[in-house]
């Protein structure tokens, strides 16, 4: 259970993509819950936030054309 001033998050994450992922960070020596705590404080600390929000909309552009296209859509 999370600490008083900690709230829990719970993923779920579909098994291939999660052994992908695991396969990537292996050689980093970091668990899938060790990225994803790290990606979010990457997001919340403000040395790196103007980076990670850039990123991110980035990110996001880059999935909507693939979105699309898997649901059926033309790019």
């Amino acid at each position: 259970m999370a600490n008083k001033d900690e709230d829990l998050v719970e993923i779920q994450v579909d098994s291939e993509l999660l052994d992908q992922v695991k396969a990537l960070i292996a050689p980093l020596g970091l668990s899938p819950e060790e990225l994803v705590i790290r990606f979010m404080e990457y997001c919340a600390n403000p040395e790196t936030q103007g980076e990670a929000m850039a990123n991110l909309r980035r990110w996001q552009g880059e999935i909507k054309p693939v979105q699309k296209l898997q649901k059926g859509g033309q790019q």
